[in-house]
């Protein structure tokens, strides 16, 4: 095995042979009238495979002049996004007297490129490889690690933790139980590395991470494939943020089923991958976040309450001032409280109460919802005095909403004020005013009777409205 170590023995081979001893040992290919094009898949968003135009230029070359001989090709196109490599692959073509050109882009257009041969850039350092009589193996990273070659029949479990949550590659999520017993030939990675996944981790957003990075990478040709990442893309937000409706997952699994077969390229085809995977091995990750509106990472802000714990909490105050947006309120002689309104969730006084006061919780919690009063005050109302975005009183903070269109402030009517009337004297006595008899109807007097179908008009008083 050596793909990642310079073969100069393939390219010093390759140049003493023709068509027919390569056919040989290989096989025919299918004529192609255009190039051998290599480069990355599109779906290997990570790039790391490209490492191989600076350790194995020799093998790479050698590979695409064993590919433009058996397919009848006249030339030869590598599509790459990597810097400073052009002097060692130019010097390796000119060995071989093979037409070598560079595209300098990060993704392959698979339409500009439909008649020609479309090989990977680890495919080609296998040829090579294979002519030197050499097993070649497949490119595999965990991690952050270093690209590895091992054999094909390397089992998943051999690279990383049993008891991981699951595995990311190919923007899909494995469970544990689907890398039982799987090797790395039978799981086809096309980038080769493997993210390995913890309680830490949340599911949903890191599909939602990989879906943005999608996004990013598509060219937006194929319709399903823009549209279904852009609606996967709401999906996913909607889910993080407890915003999602039941029936948007049938729509999700719906638009990957489409993805899959209705695009042109390795991207559009792995694009509905984060969705269709995350929906099919962990519905139970899905399901807190739908129904029981809750994070079991605590990865979601959506899902995630601060507050201060009353038994512990001194009144030090790191917390408010810590506080960005002064979200926190404050009361002499007692604990502080977050108001959870005005709460960013940043986390910034979770790091600087020296206490270990404040609480974060995913999901429901009980909180306090009033301060408590602070065993010792004397500390505190050092603390609140020195606090430079104390609100006054440590009162919370008065919001103003805004008036609704159309509406104006009541407007308070004075009521006119009577003129001073001719001063009495306190000797004298005011008059009882006389009351005058009700008026009686005579007894020869008819009845008023109102007009037939005629309706009474009543009349109510009017309220007097507050000063």
């Amino acid at each position: 095995m050596s793909l990642l170590h310079n073969n100069i023995r393939a390219l010093e081979m390759v140049s003493d042979l023709d068509t027919k001893a390569l056919i040989s040992v290989f096989g025919t290919k299918e004529p192609v009238s255009g190039c051998v094009t290599a480069s990355v898949w599109n779906t290997d968003t990570e790039r790391r495979k490209e490492s191989l135009l600076e350790k194995n230029p020799a093998g790479v070359v050698a590979g695409l002049k064993i590919l433009t001989l058996l397919s009848g090709a006249q030339a030869a196109v590598i599509v790459t996004a990597a810097e400073g490599v052009e002097s060692e692959l130019e010097a390796a073509a000119r060995q071989v007297n093979l037409t070598l050109s560079l595209e300098k882009r990060a993704d392959l257009v698979k339409f500009e490129h439909r008649n020609d041969l479309l090989v990977t850039l680890d495919e080609a350092a296998s040829y090579a490889a294979c002519l030197c009589g050499e097993e070649p193996g497949l490119l595999i990273a965990v991690d952050d690690g270093e690209l590895q070659e091992l054999p094909p029949e390397t089992l998943v479990t051999d690279l990383v933790p049993v008891a991981c949550k699951a595995v990311l590659t190919d923007h899909r999520f494995y469970a544990p139980a689907e890398l039982t017993g799987l090797s790395l030939g039978d799981l086809g990675s096309r980038s080769g590395v493997l993210r390995v996944l913890t309680e830490k981790d949340c599911l949903v957003d890191l599909a939602k991470k990989e879906i943005s990075i999608l996004r990013e990478k598509s060219c937006g040709r194929c319709t399903f494939c823009r549209e279904g990442l852009f609606q996967h893309s709401v999906i996913a937000e909607d889910l993080s943020s407890g915003r999602l409706k039941p029936p948007a997952l049938d729509l999700a699994r719906e638009l990957a089923d489409a993805m899959f077969v209705s695009t042109s390229c390795s991207l559009g085809e792995d694009a509905g991958n984060p969705m269709a995977s995350l929906l099919r091995a962990f519905p139970q990750e899905v399901e807190a976040h739908a129904r029981r509106r809750e994070c079991p990472a605590g990865i979601c802000t959506a899902f995630i309450t601060f507050y201060i714990d009353p038994a512990k909490c001194l009144g030090s105050h790191d917390c408010v001032r810590s506080c960005p947006v002064h979200a926190i309120d404050v009361k002499p002689g007692f604990t502080s409280m977050i108001d959870s309104f005005d709460c960013i969730k940043c986390g910034s006084c979770l790091t600087a109460c020296t206490q270990s006061a404040i609480v974060r919780v995913s999901g429901k919690a009980r909180i306090p919802d009033r301060p408590a009063r602070l065993k010792d005050s004397s500390m505190e109302e050092t603390q609140v005095e020195s606090t430079p975005e104390k609100r006054e009183g440590g009162s919370r903070r008065k919001r103003s909403f805004a008036r609704p269109a159309g509406a104006s402030a009541p407007v308070k009517s004075e009521a006119p004020v009577a003129p001073p009337s001719d001063p009495v004297s306190e000797a004298v006595p005011t008059p009882a005013p006389s009351v005058a008899p009700m008026p009686t109807r005579p007894a020869s007097q008819p009845l008023v009777t109102r007009a037939s179908g005629s309706k009474r008009k009543h009349s109510y008083a009017k309220p007097i409205k507050p000063e």
